[in-house]
């Protein structure tokens, strides 16, 4: 699922927390791979997610339990230019109207200049508004999109090509590590 740590001068306790989709079918390849390389090199592993239900869920237990808040929202997942898919849930612009009230609710749990959101998908980064409309629902935190297909599933950026982190209303380019 991610790990706990505490940080900052006040000693404020943080989660981090890996979610890979479901696999769409038994030959779903890229989300089995996803799954196996967090479990074995992200601290703390990762936890399947048929739905956004399923995450914020988990988000809400484990910090109300741990008295936390996310520090770093990592979920992999098919995409497409503007748009990526955690299991049954469709996340584009054009319904955000339809999500982001959902996405809101744990709004609290972030902390925008310190939360992060990394959505690992392929191309989502091309479509900045799906970006900025995540943040936003989230309370303005940073969340970042990768331009290319995907193939690595750690954290690891090196070699994963451009990538477009917005904060609400802004988004910075850049052309990769």
């Amino acid at each position: 699922m991610g790990y706990s740590f505490t940080a900052g001068p006040k000693r404020q306790r943080w989660d981090s927390f890996n979610f890979v989709s479901t696999k769409k079918n038994f030959l779903d390849i890229a989300m089995s791979t996803a799954k196996s390389e967090m479990d074995d090199f992200e601290p703390g592993g990762s936890e399947w997610a048929d739905s956004w239900e399923d995450i914020a869920k988990t988000i809400a237990r484990t910090c109300t339990v741990n008295r936390s808040r996310v520090a770093f929202l990592r979920m992999s997942c098919h995409g497409n230019v503007g748009q990526f898919r955690m299991g049954k849930t469709l996340f584009l612009e054009k319904n955000a109207h339809e999500w982001a009230p959902i996405v809101s609710q744990i709004a609290g749990f972030f902390v925008p200049g310190v939360s992060f959101v990394t959505i690992d998908s392929c191309k989502t980064g091309q479509g900045q508004g799906v970006l900025t409309a995540f943040s936003k629902a989230l309370g303005g935190v940073d969340v970042r999109g990768y331009e290319d297909i995907q193939n690595k599933s750690t954290s690891e950026e090196d070699g994963r090509g451009a990538f477009v982190t917005c904060r609400v209303n802004v988004c910075t380019k850049n052309k990769g590590l």
